[in-house]
């Protein structure tokens, strides 16, 4: 599923090789510039361990595998599930 945010910014959400296997991309126009100040490093910062190599046409993509959650609503961190 694709779909665009108000800002232009297009984000991918697929399940390509498993069904607990989630990944989100996003493709920001101005991507190259926030790399400038910092963004990679906040990326691994607030979602450890699920950025990983980008999809063609992307700049960031997540991988969440929905079979490894926290089990433990306060262990879940950047996954606030509700």
């Amino acid at each position: 599923m694709n779909f665009v945010d108000f800002d232009g910014i297009t984000y991918r959400l697929s399940t390509p090789s498993s069904k607990s296997l989630l990944l989100l991309s996003i493709s920001i126009k101005c991507y190259p510039e926030l790399l400038k100040y910092g963004a990679a490093n906040v990326l691994e910062r607030e979602y450890p361990g699920l950025v990983t190599t980008p999809e063609p046409g992307f700049d960031v993509t997540l991988a969440i595998n929905l079979e490894a959650l926290p089990t433990n609503p306060a262990d879940r961190g950047c996954y606030k599930l509700s």
